[in-house]
């Protein structure tokens, strides 16, 4: 009995050890010799191989990158010293997707659990020093979205799929890309795992597309859905589900799990790392666009400037994020609309409103809240509509982990300046009795134009000059004399 106990001890202590040491290899760079060739990367226009982990048999894809704008320019050099202008765009494309992409793997996997893969860098052999590598680990039992509809090689589903019915998590991974700018969410990046669960790979083009707002938020999400996905037409067919509760569940319980703390201190270590790896910065150009315009660049020259770019922007969008948030919950209380709109049909409805403020939208669409019309609804929670004037600066203090004199963590305390919507509030009941008045008014003023053209018509029908004509009566009696 002591025997069996004493093994089955052991081997749970086993098992244990075994989990902490796939952790912390998980969690840890790599040489590119712990890796044997699988086969070709399929898909994208970025370069890299399928590998097997020696040491857990596990199959990872390894996309290379170049270690700086040095490196990048080198191999886009021909033997006459004329630079190839479209390799070394490339060169520099898959240098800032695969750093975004580094960047933003703990946070996906902070929101996602495992439905996101875990993500390190691998340092080359000597044959490839003027390379790094990204290495993702494969989630098991996976096809992509699109494949799952019944598509192959291709980035859109079928939206007359009836298997696309039965997923989960479909909300969870939109409202993640949304915290973490993600723009490409189609259905090559999104996977089905197990045959129901929806999952999200390939981060690289993450912290490119924030939100300054609800309203810009559902126009490019409905503008993504719309055209490049077919997302919209699943939603509609009735085989895709994009419920605005879960989406604003999701939402919030993300906004809960990452603090501007946390954003700090991650970019913070993930760049650590990167300059552990050897890889230089310097020249790397960076997109972000806050709305539909384009984007804004900005040309990195230090390990501290890629760190402060990527922290302002997420964090910037974690406080813009709260609004659709607030937008959202509003939305949940919609009483006397459809389960078609509720499931997915919101989005496209309020991308194609000219009102988007949910109160605003509900209250012209004849829409209740809470089972009460809108003004009742605003009266009773004493709701403010809230309108944003630009940004305001304050200074603010900030705990952060950084590496001293002795290559250690610790964490110090530094002043910093932080930005923060201005807001303004305005009483929601005043804007609709204003504007139930002003819609009356112009009722009254329309009615009685009608009326001042009916009246006009009606003496001109009975006017002298309008009558008709009157026949000539001839006198047939002849006068007679006495």
């Amino acid at each position: 009995m002591k025997k069996n106990l004493s093994s089955k001890t052991t081997k749970i202590v086993n098992e244990d050890l075994q989990k902490i040491e796939t952790l912390l290899r998980d969690k840890s760079a790599s040489q590119q010799s712990n890796f044997v060739p699988k086969g070709v990367k399929q898909g994208g226009v970025s370069k890299g191989y399928l590998a097997i982990e020696k040491s857990s048999n596990d199959t990872f894809l390894l996309k290379e990158f170049f270690r700086s704008e040095a490196s990048a320019i080198k191999h886009s050099t021909n033997m006459l010293c004329c630079v190839n202008s479209k390799k070394l765009q490339q060169a520099q494309i898959d240098m800032r997707d695969a750093i975004q992409q580094f960047i933003v793997s703990d946070m996906y996997q902070l929101l996602l659990y495992d439905r996101a893969p875990k993500e390190e860098l691998v340092v080359p052999d000597q044959s490839n020093q003027d390379l790094l590598y990204l290495r993702s680990k494969f989630l098991k039992n996976t096809a992509t979205l699109s494949e799952f509809s019944g598509l192959k090689g291709k980035t859109h589903i079928n939206p007359n799929s009836q298997e696309l019915k039965n997923l989960e998590g479909f909300e969870k991974v939109i409202a993640s890309c949304h915290v973490l700018g993600d723009l490409d969410y189609h259905a090559a990046n999104v996977m089905v795992q197990d045959g129901k669960f929806i999952a999200k790979v390939d981060h690289g083009r993450s912290c490119m597309q924030f939100y300054t707002g609800f309203a810009n938020m559902v126009d490019l999400t409905n503008e993504k859905f719309e055209r490049t996905c077919n997302y919209n037409s699943a939603i509609q067919a009735g085989n895709l589900s994009f419920s605005v509760k879960k989406y604003h569940d999701s939402l919030s319980q993300m906004l809960t799990q990452l603090d501007e703390n946390q954003i700090d201190n991650i970019v913070e270590q993930k760049v650590a790392k990167l300059k552990e790896a050897g890889f230089d910065p310097t020249c790397l150009t960076v997109l972000v666009r806050f709305d539909g315009n384009k984007f804004t660049s900005t040309s990195i020259d230090s390990y501290s400037s890629l760190a402060k770019f990527y922290q302002d922007n997420l964090k910037q969008n974690l406080q813009n994020m709260q609004e659709i948030v607030e937008a959202t919950a509003i939305i949940c209380k919609f009483s006397n609309v459809s389960s078609k709109f509720m499931q997915g049909g919101w989005l496209k409805s309020f991308a194609d409103a000219t009102e988007k403020n949910p109160i605003l939208y509900a209250h012209n669409n004849n829409i209740e809240i809470d089972n009460l019309s809108v003004l009742e609804w605003v009266i009773e929670n004493k709701y403010k509509i809230k309108h944003s004037i630009g940004y305001v600066t304050h200074l603010a203090w900030k705990k952060q982990w950084q590496k001293g004199s002795n290559n250690k963590w610790q964490e110090i305390t530094q002043c910093v300046l932080k930005q923060k919507k201005n807001i303004v509030e305005s009483n929601a009941a005043y804007y609709i009795i204003k504007s139930n008045s002003e819609k009356v008014a112009a009722l009254m003023q329309k009615s009685q134009n009608m009326l001042k053209k009916e009246s006009k018509s009606s003496s001109e029908e009975i006017s002298d000059d309008k009558l008709p004509s009157m026949p000539t009566i001839k006198n047939t009696n002849k006068s007679r004399g006495i």
